[in-house]
Protein backbone atom coordinates (compact mmCIF):
# COMPACT_ATOMS: atom_id res chain seq x y z
CA UNK A 1 0.00 0.00 0.00
CA UNK A 2 0.65 3.19 -0.39
CA UNK A 3 1.38 6.10 2.12
CA UNK A 4 -0.70 9.11 2.99
CA UNK A 5 0.29 11.67 5.97
CA UNK A 6 -1.43 10.77 9.51
CA UNK A 7 -2.74 14.39 9.95
CA UNK A 8 -6.01 15.56 8.05
CA UNK A 9 -4.95 18.65 6.55
CA UNK A 10 -1.49 17.00 5.12
CA UNK A 11 -3.57 13.88 3.40
CA UNK A 12 -6.13 16.64 1.53
CA UNK A 13 -3.39 19.05 0.65
CA UNK A 14 -1.41 15.96 -0.67
CA UNK A 15 -4.55 14.84 -2.57
CA UNK A 16 -5.19 17.96 -4.06
CA UNK A 17 -1.75 18.05 -4.95
CA UNK A 18 -2.26 15.03 -7.19
CA UNK A 19 -6.14 16.58 -8.44
CA UNK A 20 -4.25 19.88 -9.16
CA UNK A 21 -0.91 18.15 -11.03
CA UNK A 22 -3.52 15.50 -13.22
CA UNK A 23 -5.56 18.45 -14.51
CA UNK A 24 -8.48 17.80 -12.29
CA UNK A 25 -8.52 14.27 -13.32
CA UNK A 26 -10.01 11.95 -10.46
CA UNK A 27 -8.55 8.69 -11.20
CA UNK A 28 -5.36 9.38 -10.03
CA UNK A 29 -6.19 10.91 -6.63
CA UNK A 30 -8.63 7.98 -5.54
CA UNK A 31 -6.09 5.63 -6.27
CA UNK A 32 -3.91 7.24 -4.32
CA UNK A 33 -6.39 7.38 -1.75
CA UNK A 34 -8.28 3.75 -1.66
CA UNK A 35 -4.60 2.21 -1.93
CA UNK A 36 -3.20 4.33 1.27
CA UNK A 37 -3.15 2.79 4.58
CA UNK A 38 -5.01 5.74 5.81
CA UNK A 39 -8.15 4.38 3.85
CA UNK A 40 -7.91 1.04 6.03
CA UNK A 41 -6.85 2.67 9.20
CA UNK A 42 -9.53 0.84 11.68
CA UNK A 43 -9.65 3.91 13.40
CA UNK A 44 -12.12 5.06 10.56
CA UNK A 45 -14.58 1.77 10.90
CA UNK A 46 -18.08 2.85 11.95
CA UNK A 47 -17.28 6.44 10.96
CA UNK A 48 -20.71 7.02 9.57
CA UNK A 49 -24.64 5.79 9.59
CA UNK A 50 -25.63 3.85 6.24
CA UNK A 51 -28.16 5.27 4.15
CA UNK A 52 -31.39 3.04 3.82
CA UNK A 53 -29.86 1.18 0.62
CA UNK A 54 -26.75 0.67 2.43
CA UNK A 55 -28.45 -0.89 5.16
CA UNK A 56 -30.86 -3.30 3.55
CA UNK A 57 -28.33 -4.36 0.88
CA UNK A 58 -26.12 -4.86 3.66
CA UNK A 59 -27.97 -7.09 5.23
CA UNK A 60 -28.87 -9.25 2.17
CA UNK A 61 -25.00 -9.54 1.56
CA UNK A 62 -23.93 -9.93 5.34
CA UNK A 63 -27.04 -12.48 5.17
CA UNK A 64 -26.37 -14.34 2.06
CA UNK A 65 -30.26 -13.71 1.08
CA UNK A 66 -30.03 -13.78 -2.63
CA UNK A 67 -32.41 -11.07 -4.55
CA UNK A 68 -34.05 -11.60 -7.80
CA UNK A 69 -34.44 -8.16 -9.68
CA UNK A 70 -38.05 -8.37 -8.41
CA UNK A 71 -37.21 -8.88 -4.81
CA UNK A 72 -35.01 -6.25 -4.96
CA UNK A 73 -37.56 -3.81 -6.51
CA UNK A 74 -39.76 -4.09 -3.10
CA UNK A 75 -36.33 -2.15 -1.62
CA UNK A 76 -37.37 0.82 -3.75
CA UNK A 77 -40.45 1.38 -0.99
CA UNK A 78 -38.45 1.17 1.87
CA UNK A 79 -35.92 3.09 0.77
CA UNK A 80 -38.25 6.08 0.12
CA UNK A 81 -40.31 5.18 3.09
CA UNK A 82 -37.07 5.47 4.98
CA UNK A 83 -35.91 8.52 3.27
CA UNK A 84 -34.47 7.64 0.35
CA UNK A 85 -36.23 8.07 -2.71
CA UNK A 86 -33.49 6.86 -5.58
CA UNK A 87 -33.36 9.54 -8.64
CA UNK A 88 -35.20 12.32 -6.20
CA UNK A 89 -32.42 13.36 -4.03
CA UNK A 90 -33.43 17.11 -2.45
CA UNK A 91 -31.25 18.97 -3.80
CA UNK A 92 -28.38 18.51 -6.29
CA UNK A 93 -25.86 18.21 -3.46
CA UNK A 94 -28.19 14.73 -2.37
CA UNK A 95 -28.77 14.00 0.91
CA UNK A 96 -27.63 15.46 3.63
CA UNK A 97 -26.73 11.75 5.05
CA UNK A 98 -24.90 10.45 8.39
CA UNK A 99 -27.27 11.54 11.59
CA UNK A 100 -30.48 12.62 9.08
CA UNK A 101 -31.04 8.81 8.26
CA UNK A 102 -31.79 7.82 11.65
CA UNK A 103 -34.90 9.29 13.65
CA UNK A 104 -37.87 8.05 15.81
CA UNK A 105 -39.28 7.34 12.33
CA UNK A 106 -37.11 5.68 10.20
CA UNK A 107 -35.10 3.80 13.12
CA UNK A 108 -38.46 1.30 14.00
CA UNK A 109 -38.97 0.58 10.13
CA UNK A 110 -35.58 -0.77 10.04
CA UNK A 111 -35.82 -2.87 12.53
CA UNK A 112 -39.11 -3.91 12.43
CA UNK A 113 -40.19 -3.50 8.32
CA UNK A 114 -36.52 -5.17 7.32
CA UNK A 115 -34.63 -7.31 10.04
CA UNK A 116 -38.00 -8.27 12.03
CA UNK A 117 -39.76 -9.59 8.72
CA UNK A 118 -36.91 -11.19 7.14
CA UNK A 119 -35.31 -12.68 10.75
CA UNK A 120 -37.96 -13.31 13.02
CA UNK A 121 -40.85 -13.98 10.41
CA UNK A 122 -38.58 -15.23 7.62
CA UNK A 123 -40.58 -13.32 4.41
CA UNK A 124 -40.53 -9.60 3.60
CA UNK A 125 -43.69 -9.31 1.37
CA UNK A 126 -43.65 -7.46 -1.56
CA UNK A 127 -44.60 -3.93 -1.87
CA UNK A 128 -47.28 -2.33 -3.83
CA UNK A 129 -45.63 -0.35 -7.14
CA UNK A 130 -49.00 0.60 -9.08
CA UNK A 131 -52.25 1.00 -7.48
CA UNK A 132 -54.49 1.28 -10.15
CA UNK A 133 -53.45 -2.69 -11.27
CA UNK A 134 -52.62 -4.02 -8.33
CA UNK A 135 -48.98 -5.22 -9.22
CA UNK A 136 -46.59 -6.17 -6.96
CA UNK A 137 -42.27 -6.64 -6.46
CA UNK A 138 -41.90 -9.97 -5.23
CA UNK A 139 -41.67 -11.00 -1.48
CA UNK A 140 -37.70 -11.75 0.19
CA UNK A 141 -37.72 -14.83 1.80
CA UNK A 142 -35.26 -16.52 4.09
CA UNK A 143 -36.18 -20.32 4.96
CA UNK A 144 -34.81 -21.75 8.05
CA UNK A 145 -32.30 -24.02 5.62
CA UNK A 146 -31.02 -20.71 4.32
CA UNK A 147 -30.34 -19.16 8.23
CA UNK A 148 -28.65 -22.90 9.36
CA UNK A 149 -26.55 -23.04 6.05
CA UNK A 150 -25.50 -19.42 6.88
CA UNK A 151 -24.32 -19.87 10.68
CA UNK A 152 -22.86 -23.19 9.96
CA UNK A 153 -20.23 -20.98 8.47
CA UNK A 154 -18.40 -20.34 11.93
CA UNK A 155 -16.69 -22.78 13.75
CA UNK A 156 -18.46 -22.30 16.87
CA UNK A 157 -21.87 -23.17 15.25
CA UNK A 158 -21.71 -26.62 16.90
CA UNK A 159 -20.18 -26.37 20.21
CA UNK A 160 -20.22 -23.10 21.81
CA UNK A 161 -23.21 -20.35 21.40
CA UNK A 162 -21.12 -17.39 23.09
CA UNK A 163 -18.16 -18.12 20.66
CA UNK A 164 -20.80 -18.04 18.01
CA UNK A 165 -21.99 -14.76 18.68
CA UNK A 166 -18.72 -13.23 19.20
CA UNK A 167 -17.70 -15.15 15.42
CA UNK A 168 -20.35 -13.47 14.21
CA UNK A 169 -20.90 -10.13 15.62
CA UNK A 170 -16.45 -10.16 14.13
CA UNK A 171 -18.33 -10.82 11.02
CA UNK A 172 -21.31 -8.53 10.65
CA UNK A 173 -20.18 -5.08 12.44
CA UNK A 174 -17.64 -3.05 11.33
CA UNK A 175 -16.45 -2.81 15.28
CA UNK A 176 -16.59 -6.29 16.81
CA UNK A 177 -18.78 -6.23 20.17
CA UNK A 178 -17.56 -6.61 23.76
CA UNK A 179 -18.29 -10.04 25.39
CA UNK A 180 -20.23 -8.23 28.21
CA UNK A 181 -22.66 -6.97 25.02
CA UNK A 182 -22.76 -10.41 23.63
CA UNK A 183 -24.02 -11.85 26.93
CA UNK A 184 -26.46 -8.65 26.80
CA UNK A 185 -27.44 -9.94 23.84
CA UNK A 186 -28.52 -13.56 24.49
CA UNK A 187 -30.05 -12.73 27.51
CA UNK A 188 -32.22 -10.25 25.61
CA UNK A 189 -32.82 -13.23 23.14
CA UNK A 190 -34.26 -15.36 25.74
CA UNK A 191 -31.87 -18.49 24.75
CA UNK A 192 -32.66 -20.81 27.89
CA UNK A 193 -29.86 -23.05 29.01
CA UNK A 194 -26.90 -21.71 26.50
CA UNK A 195 -24.85 -24.98 28.52
CA UNK A 196 -27.15 -27.15 26.17
CA UNK A 197 -26.52 -25.69 22.78
CA UNK A 198 -24.24 -28.00 21.66
CA UNK A 199 -26.83 -30.95 21.98
CA UNK A 200 -29.45 -28.76 19.86
CA UNK A 201 -30.12 -30.71 16.59
CA UNK A 202 -30.29 -28.22 13.45
CA UNK A 203 -33.95 -27.84 14.16
CA UNK A 204 -33.98 -27.34 17.39
CA UNK A 205 -31.35 -24.29 16.70
CA UNK A 206 -33.12 -22.64 13.97
CA UNK A 207 -35.99 -20.27 16.08
CA UNK A 208 -33.02 -19.52 19.16
CA UNK A 209 -30.77 -18.35 16.07
CA UNK A 210 -33.20 -16.13 14.48
CA UNK A 211 -33.70 -14.40 17.54
CA UNK A 212 -29.86 -14.46 18.25
CA UNK A 213 -29.22 -12.70 14.41
CA UNK A 214 -32.30 -10.10 15.10
CA UNK A 215 -31.11 -8.81 17.87
CA UNK A 216 -27.22 -8.56 16.80
CA UNK A 217 -29.01 -6.75 13.66
CA UNK A 218 -30.86 -4.63 15.97
CA UNK A 219 -28.26 -3.49 17.87
CA UNK A 220 -27.04 0.89 17.42
CA UNK A 221 -23.57 -0.87 15.80
CA UNK A 222 -25.08 -2.20 13.19
CA UNK A 223 -26.28 1.27 11.98
CA UNK A 224 -22.77 2.14 11.27
CA UNK A 225 -20.77 1.51 8.39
Amino acid sequence: MGDLPSSSNDLIQELADILIASNWELKPMFEKLFKSEHFFDPIHRGGAIKSPYEFMISVCRKMNVPLTEYEAGSFWYFGMDTGQFLGKPPNVKGWNGYRDWLNTATLPKRINDIIRDLILNGWIKGQLINPHNGATFDGIPYTDQQITDWAKQFDSYQNNLESLLSQMSDFLFAMPLSLVRIKEIINRAGVLHTYEWSRLDEQAKVQPLRRLIFELLSTPEFQLA
